[in-house]
């Protein structure tokens, strides 16, 4: 699971630790005038990569993520943990 920032200018999605976009745009400027929407990315059963929308605060990102990694560790523990009468 990551956490991506999107460049307000040409949309490239990309890491939050970068400073300096490819088009020019300076991403650190961005985000403290909460311009740039950050993204999480996370596997779902069957390999299937999503994204997600989650804003523009760094911190809902970060919380949504590990608001994933919860979920699929309930999922994982049920999953293993199956009954089995009869």
């Amino acid at each position: 699971m990551a956490v991506f920032a999107e460049c307000p200018v040409c949309h490239k999605k990309q890491s939050v630790r970068t400073k300096l976009c490819h088009c020019g745009e300076d991403l650190d400027k961005a985000k403290r005038s909460q311009k740039v929407r950050f993204w999480i990315s996370y596997y779902l059963p069957g390999r299937k990569q999503k994204r997600e929308c989650i804003g523009f605060s760094i911190q809902e990102a970060r919380d949504a993520e590990g608001k994933r990694r919860s979920q699929k560790r309930e999922n994982a523990r049920s999953g293993t943990t199956r009954d089995k009468t009869g």
